[in-house]
Order: C-alpha cells, then structure tokens, then sequence
C-alpha cells in the first residue's frame, strides 16, 4: 500500500500545482487539473482514514465545481455581449 500512497501522493500533488498555475494565469482548464487532483487526494486521504482532511477535501472539490460554472458564466455573458456590440 506504501508505494500506491506513494504515487497518489505525487499525483495528486502535481496536479494540483499543474492547476494552480494555470488558475494564476486565469486559465479555466486549471479546475480541471485540480478536479482530478481532489479525487486523488480524496482516495489517498480515505485509504489512509484521514476522515477530516477526505471533509476538507470534499469542500475543496465543491468550492472546484462552483468556480468552474461561475467562470462559465462570467464566459457566456462576455461572449453575448461582445455579439450584442457587433
């Protein structure tokens, strides 16, 4: 179970700074990355029985979700209005 930890553990880590970078530079695929890497984490906390931080991470995955739709929707109104202007 060591090395499967192990690897999860660079997984997870990877893609979460993989994501934050691409956040940083207000790129929308960075929810993505992140969104994978919550679901690494969160099996890696719940094979550990860090039950607190499989919580935290559940809120870090929901908080993912909900930027993801509101930069959607910031998306689909910039683009309606750059047609309206047209």
């Amino acid at each position: 179970m060591s090395t499967a930890i192990t690897a999860l553990s660079i997984a997870f880590t990877t893609l979460s700074v993989v994501g934050n970078e691409f956040i940083k530079r207000r790129n929308r695929r960075g929810y993505w990355f992140w969104l994978v890497g919550n679901g690494l984490g969160l099996t890696m906390f719940a094979l550990l029985g860090q039950w607190i931080t499989v919580a935290l991470y559940v809120y870090f995955t929901t908080s993912c979700v909900q930027g993801l739709v509101h930069w959607g929707r910031l998306e689909r109104a910039r683009l309606q209005r750059t047609t309206e202007a047209q």
